[in-house]
């Protein structure tokens, strides 16, 4: 949100979901010093699963943390995963990433609050436990006209899990001394194998399940758009709100798993910047 803000201010790596575009929206001042390291924590209210007409409450706490190397680029961790950027100019950041599919469970999480819960609900009984395996990205960011634009590809290492294409737009927007809010959109592209694997029933989950048999095939997956706001308590903490919306386009929105097209996740954190 996800995160998403290249200034590492958002909740947890469950943020990059819900905000995968706004990484581009806002270009950090030149560092002082070549590392930066922020921790985070917050509460969170999201779908249980892409579709899903319910929701759960989630806690959330994580890091960001960046090196910054005179001839080898920006080497980062933290809720993004594993990045490294060989090329950064004043406008442009662009490099390799390596971050993750969660997959999906048979089952809705247990209990109120959940920590890095998996997306997954009891209708979902048949269909088979989808495993999460890592992605492999390629990205790029540009700064223009005070916006934020980002692309990225990922492809899934396993593979029946396909490749994903996501684009934002992003611009954030100084709203005092101590409030800025960031409203951004994207769109996500995907191929026959992550649809198929997200969204189609084969004919054994149809027979194990009480789904007909769905055939999904690539194309835009879903819109999204999310509103980020800050607020700085002081040069070191700072107060998150989040708000998103997802809307499931394509076999995404046709397939008999899906609920609901259009999707909201909240959440409200709080964030320490070394």
């Amino acid at each position: 949100m996800t995160s998403k803000s290249t200034a590492p201010i958002l909740l947890a790596s469950t943020l990059a979901i819900a905000l995968p575009t706004c990484q581009a929206a806002e270009a950090p001042a030149e560092p002082q010093r070549p590392w930066s390291l922020s921790l985070m924590t917050g509460a969170l209210r999201v779908p249980d699963f892409e579709g899903s007409r319910t929701s759960h409450n989630q806690f959330a706490i994580g890091f960001d943390a960046s090196y910054r190397t005179e001839n080898f680029g920006t080497f980062s961790a933290g809720r993004k995963g594993l990045s490294w950027a060989p090329i950064e100019t004043e406008t442009l950041r662009a490099g390799l990433a390596l971050d993750g599919d969660d997959g999906r469970e048979e089952h809705n999480p247990s209990g109120f609050w959940h920590l890095a819960s998996r997306p997954g609900a009891d209708r979902l009984k048949g269909l088979g436990r989808l495993a999460s395996t890592p992605m492999l990205s390629v990205f790029a960011e540009k700064q223009f006209l005070g916006f934020g634009a980002s692309a990225k590809f990922s492809r899934a290492t396993r593979d029946n899990r396909g490749s994903l294409i996501q684009l934002g737009l992003a611009r954030p927007i100084p709203l005092g001394e101590k409030l800025a809010t960031t409203p951004s959109l994207s769109l996500t592209w995907a191929d026959d194998q992550y649809m198929q694997a997200h969204y189609g029933v084969t004919a054994g989950q149809a027979a194990a399940s009480h789904y007909p048999t769905f055939q999904a095939k690539a194309g835009i997956k879903s819109v999204d758009a999310n509103l980020l706001t800050t607020y700085s308590l002081n040069k070191n903490w700072s107060l998150l709100q989040l708000i998103g919306l997802s809307h499931l386009t394509g076999d995404a929105a046709h397939t008999p798993i899906t609920e609901k097209r259009t999707l909201l996740s909240t959440a409200i954190g709080i964030s320490y910047a070394f």
